[in-house]
């Protein structure tokens, strides 16, 4: 609730009162534009007016839902006239809107609310721009935390290999017990002096290097070093060290060293392996370290028990100095005191060690709003934008409760996911005005609505609605994973806490309190958490009168006994406030009381110590041991599916989102009945593993918000399927992506039996949506398409991503594309069977560099006249290698544009081009060509194809069948070319200079002229076209 003083007060409690809305709008540039809905002077500063008043109603505010692991924004859209367009729209992108909400009083005038939002978008039409914004703190959710690297991105050792995984370089608060990865550093010991000796050993096979300063301290048994400098060569080159002491390396040399006495400037490097703690210009406090679970019984290292752990500074190839160390907790010459490194390897990968740790700066960090305010500082807010009091009063009430965290972030995750864990681990939100502030939650009733607050509409009874739902099944209980202190936290134990008081239906829902070590506070988080996620019985809406202007998202809110159903606490969980100052409040019931934090006193939870040391267990036999024939079982049983419905009562759900945000960790199915879906906002798909099927590929229909991509799949690992939809593009101007995949992540995602219909600005410009487009990723992500249908747009499948496992694409209808049909930039990808129709540009583009066994097999390409371009090609395909390409058709119909145009252009190393037909029907005095090889690398096999071209031009431009252009040591055999003009420009093929070595056999050409089956103007050519005469 925002505390008002007395002269807000009063003016908010008026019977009459006077409003305005002032726009206080800075462009990315800095420029500040005052704006208002009227001219209006208000503390000293005009605003002039801008907002077109019918373009604005007002400022939404939605609770932040942290409970699904979310932050929604709060939204807030108008327009401002933009005559002679002297506003350009994208200087206002990422800039900022401070929305101030003034209320006049008889003579009394004050700022009443005022929030900050940041420009999403700018659309400057019709000589009006309209802005459409979100909350402020939207503008540091976008992305991944912490913001430091990879590990596996510092350091390149030939020993790192693992599967993919999120381990980036930990942001620790508190005292953290959190795996460490290692990572291997050549050449990170290195001594040079002119102390070192080198001494031949008496039977030629162990050797030593003295050193009279004695410092070998640093160099480990076992491993290799390169010693370079001594004046004989037999003392120089790479020694495996088989002991070691502060003064004397003992070396095994086969052929023995030669004895030289110390002066010269020898160096002596090693690589080493260390563990990777954070940056070097931090100071860091190592209390002891474990094994890894996957190393059998649990060992622990501490320094109190006398183990050093040894930090040092080491610079990775891109210039970041980090600080690493090394615990020296093994026994290599078995002496009884530890005197080597300890690492753990599981085949090609060295596990991750647990580390209990401090860093100088967050080691003091462990009250839930420092941690919270430092995160937010990270992800890119300063103070200014902070409210600093807030932030203050919750720190107190966390003291006060003995709260605290400890942990750190060694894991990337969405933004939004980690805060909303922070907020559920101390039972807070986030606040919103003109800075972000942080609030505790609360039961206590902000206010009682009774008749006097809720509006009528006309002469009926007010506008106060119930949507109730079943008790029945209500889940009473969840899960909560934590750690107790002294505990490393990799894994958790698993509590079951009660909604209330019961545990009789029992949900899979389970959220980890990572940061938090005491089992009481774990159990107190849970049970808030589930009231909130479990508990929901009803919505509630009304409109409300301005005199309640003091609520926001979040507050609880007393129901008055009268017309409502009784008396009951509700949760506001939308707000939205009118320019007429109406307040259209959105509102949660739920089955039960809400807690507060201080309401709750489960018993602690005692952890048993595990002590069995040998067991015995029997072999696992039969169907369901085998992994494939278990999946099959289970997909032969059939899963639950949860179903929505765009009419209210026809599904569990009204929305898509609602479904995605309901699914449990595991993942689930979504059901959509026939219907129309439209969207105002993206459809943001969460990382479960997630069936999207709809009643019928006609019948369901989605449609996106203006302006805004459909499907929004960010950094996703788990798997995805969707299936059976039709996608309508909304757009107009700015044109998007119906399915967008982004995101440095594996995952896998499937498309089938769906109808893209998208939006596009014809030939003038070439611009519009895309259908699915696929960028960013990992070598094991994987997207299969089956039977799509795509009408319209500028492409209608996209993929840019080098890395990516594998694309396949199968069957299809594409029709009326303006630049690509189909394209991809990916290391394994498949087209067969698609078919693409009136393509405007290129069908099918390939231009992976890749030595792949990729294919582009029996698909048709079917060209038409366009005017925004000036070549035109089918079938694309550059800088591959082993590509196979067969059975395709390519058909182009330019008989009414002067249009260069190809049927086949490859560009690339032994690919096969066999069993193709290609038909231009050309007129102009543009150049034609069936096929054309390029050279990158020669060594193709263009064989078997048929290629018939029509044109009546026998002066301009060559019609020609197959073409070598700087392409060398290729074979061109067994191809029929026929040219139904016989006219002087028409070539069987055509062998440019620089083209040479190529060769084949049994190729024919119809209707060319005398010296025209084949013009050479190669070297060392042997490519054989016959004279097949007319046809």
């Amino acid at each position: 609730m925002i505390a008002f003083d007395a002269t807000q007060a009063a003016i908010v409690a008026a019977a009459t009162k006077t409003v305005t809305w002032l726009f206080v709008v800075t462009a990315a540039s800095a420029q500040v534009h005052y704006w208002s809905t009227k001219a209006y002077t208000f503390g000293g500063q005009a605003y002039t007016f801008g907002v077109l008043p019918d373009s604005f109603d007002g400022v939404t505010l939605n609770r932040a839902k942290s409970e699904l692991g979310i932050q929604a924004p709060s939204d807030l859209s108008f327009a401002v006239t933009n005559k002679g367009d002297v506003l350009s729209a994208a200087d206002f992108i990422d800039g900022s809107v401070l929305l101030k909400l003034v209320i006049k009083a008889g003579a009394s005038e004050a700022v009443i609310r005022q929030w900050k939002f940041r420009i999403r978008d700018a659309i400057s039409v019709y000589q009006k721009m309209t802005l459409t914004c979100e909350d402020y703190l939207q503008a540091f959710l976008a992305g991944d935390y912490p913001n430091t690297p990879f590990v596996k991105s510092t350091f390149f050792g030939s020993d790192t290999a693992r599967e993919s995984d999120n381990v980036c370089v930990p942001v620790p608060f508190g005292v953290c017990y959190v795996p460490l990865r290692s990572v291997y550093i050549g050449g990170a010991v290195s001594l040079s002096g002119t102390t070192f000796s080198a001494v031949a050993s008496a039977n030629g096979s162990r050797c030593l290097i003295d050193d009279s300063a004695a410092g070998f301290a640093g160099v480990e048994v076992g491993r290799i070093v390169t010693v370079a400098g001594f004046a004989h060569p037999e003392n120089n080159g790479a020694f495996q060290v088989l002991g070691r002491s502060a003064g004397t390396l003992e070396l095994s040399k086969d052929a023995g060293l030669v004895t030289e006495a110390a002066g010269g400037a020898v160096t002596i490097t090693m690589g080493s392996r260390y563990y990777l703690l954070g940056p070097s210009d931090r100071t860091y406090t190592i209390d002891r370290v474990r094994s890894p679970r996957d190393c059998g019984v649990k060992s622990e290292w501490t320094s109190a028990g006398g183990y050093a752990f040894v930090q040092s500074a080491q610079t990775d190839p891109g210039g970041t100095a980090w600080k690493v160390f090394q615990p020296i907790i093994a026994d290599v010459d078995c002496d009884g005191t530890p005197d080597a490194p300890g690492f753990w390897r599981s085949g090609d990968v060295f596990l991750d060690m647990p580390t209990m740790f401090s860093r100088d700066d967050t080691a003091s960090l462990t009250n839930p709003a420092d941690v919270i305010e430092f995160v937010l500082k990270d992800m890119g807010a300063v103070a200014g934008d902070l409210d600093a009091t807030a932030f203050a009063a919750a720190k107190a009430v966390y003291a006060s409760w003995g709260l605290s965290f400890a942990g750190a972030f060694w894991y990337k995750e969405p933004r939004a996911k980690v805060l909303s864990r922070l907020l559920t681990m101390c039972h807070s939100y986030l606040t919103f005005t003109d800075k972000i502030g942080l609030a505790v939650r609360s039961k206590t009733s902000r206010a009682t609505i009774t008749r006097s607050h809720v509006l009528r509409q006309g002469d009926s009874t007010g506008a106060f609605a119930y949507r109730g739902s079943s008790l029945k099944g209500l889940s009473d209980c969840g899960h909560v994973a934590w750690q107790p202190a002294g505990e490393a936290q990799d894994k958790f134990l698993t509590i079951l806490v009660p909604v209330k008081s019961t545990r009789s239906v029992i949900s899979r829902e389970s959220i980890e309190a990572t940061f938090v070590q005491d089992s009481q506070d774990a159990q107190r988080i849970g049970t808030l958490h589930y009231q909130r996620l479990l508990a929901k019985v009803a919505d509630v809406d009304f409109p409300a009168k301005a005199t309640l202007l003091k609520l926001e998202p979040e507050d609880v809110i007393s129901i008055g006994v009268g017309d409502y159903g009784g008396s009951y606490d509700v949760m506001i969980d939308r707000l939205q406030i009118t320019r007429d100052l109406t307040l259209k409040i959105g509102a949660i019931r739920f089955a039960v009381a809400l807690d507060d934090w201080t309401d709750l006193s489960p018993a602690a939870i005692t952890v048993y110590d595990e002590d069995t040391s040998q067991l015995w267990q029997p072999p696992v036999s039969g169907p369901l041991s085998d992994a494939p024939l278990g999946t099959a079982s289970y997909d032969a049983w059939g899963k639950e599916y949860l179903v929505v419905a765009p009419v209210a009562n026809q599904g569990r759900y009204l929305h898509i989102q609602d479904a995605l945000n309901a699914l449990p960790a595991s993942g689930g199915a979504i059901f959509l009945k026939n219907g129309t879906y439209t969207h105002d906002a993206p459809i943001y798909v969460p990382d479960k593993d997630l069936d999207l099927v709809g009643e019928s590929q006609g019948g369901v229909i989605l449609k996106n918000q203006p302006g805004w991509n459909l499907f929004e799949f960010a950094s996703l690992t788990k798997s995805f399927s969707l299936s059976d939809c039709t996608i309508q593009s909304r757009n107009t101007v700015a044109w998007t992506r119906m399915i967008s995949i982004t995101g440095e992540s594996a995952g896998s995602f499937a498309f089938a039996r769906l109808t893209l219909s998208l939006a596009d600005q014809g030939m003038a410009s070439c611009n519009g949506d895309y259908g699915i487009y696929e960028i960013d990723g990992t070598e094991n992500r994987i997207v299969t398409i089956d039977d799509l249908t795509v009408n319209d747009g500028m492409t209608a499948i996209c993929s840019q991503n080098p890395s990516l496992a594998k694309i396949a694409i199968r069957g299809g209808r594409y029709v009326d594309q303006k630049n690509y049909g189909i394209i991809v930039y990916c290391r394994y990808y498949q087209i067969v069977g698609a078919q693409l129709f009136d393509q405007r540009m290129t069908g099918i583009a390939c231009l992976s560099t890749t030595s792949e066994q990729n294919q582009v097999t029996d698909c048709k390409v079917f060209l038409i006249p366009a005017g925004g371009h000036s070549t035109v090609i089918a079938y694309l395909l550059q800088h591959g290698e082993n590509l196979a390409v067969s059975g395709n058709v390519a058909f182009a119909d330019l008989s009414s544009l002067n249009q260069h145009v190809c049927g086949f252009y490859v560009a690339g190393t032994r690919n096969q081009v066999i069993g193709n037909n290609v038909y231009i029907k050309h007129v102009s005095d543009q150049g034609s060509r069936g096929i054309s090889v390029q050279d990158e690398g020669g060594f193709n096999k263009v064989s078997q194809n048929v290629i018939l071209i029509h044109n009546t031009d026998n002066s301009s431009a060559y019609k020609m069948g197959i073409t070598l252009s700087t392409a060398d040591d290729n074979d061109v055999s067994s191809n029929a070319i026929y040219m139904t003009n016989s006219g002087a420009k028409d070539v069987g093929v055509f062998i440019y200079a620089g083209s040479d070595r190529n060769y084949g056999r049994n190729n024919a050409a119809y209707n060319v002229l005398a010296g025209m089956d084949v013009l050479d103007y190669g070297a060392d050519n042997t490519v054989n076209v016959m004279d097949g005469g007319a046809f």
